[in-house]
């Protein structure tokens, strides 16, 4: 289903993308509307399975344009939220940077289509070096999820023109 929407490359070579692409859910799309951006959710999805931590991508015109993670209570409806407010005073320089982007590639016309990896946290085992006692500990894996994933994207060639954190 994810692939359908994408008759050819995704990329300079396409290949990393289009296979990870088979192996994501399809969250939903965005699309610009005046200052905010517009979110339909996937209509195979129910809002409360976004509340799971989990690394997203953003693709437009064939193009992956962002790695990103959301997590926590919200997760992606939190994060989705915040994408939601646009360039209006209440969203944030991601989204100056999407909109900019978007301007300057001539896309605004464009539909950015959102897939995601859920990324369930690790219960680890935890030593105290104090007293030995032997804890669990539930740890958030998405960060260094996505970390590792932009890595290797980037090093494919990829350029993920939305994300910040690459400036």
């Amino acid at each position: 289903m994810q692939t359908e929407m994408f008759n050819g490359d995704l990329s300079a070579d396409g290949s990393l993308l289009k296979e990870h692409l088979t192996r994501m859910t399809f969250i939903g799309t965005l699309k610009i509307n005046g200052d905010r951006l517009d979110y339909v959710r996937s209509p195979h999805l129910r809002a409360k399975e976004l509340n799971e931590d989990l690394v997203y991508f953003m693709v437009c015109n064939r193009q992956l344009m962002k790695i990103g993670k959301a997590g926590g209570k919200t997760a992606w409806n939190g994060r989705v939220g915040m994408y939601k407010n646009g360039i209006t005073p209440r969203g944030d320089g991601t989204n100056q940077r999407i909109f900019r982007i978007m301007k300057e590639r001539n896309l605004t016309k464009e539909t950015i289509y959102v897939f995601g990896i859920y990324t369930p946290p690790k219960i680890i085992e935890v030593t105290c070096p104090m007293t030995g006692d032997i804890t669990t500990e539930e740890v958030q894996v998405h960060g260094n999820i996505e970390k590792s994933l932009t890595a290797k994207y980037i090093a494919e060639g990829y350029e993920l023109p939305f994300s910040n954190q690459l400036q």
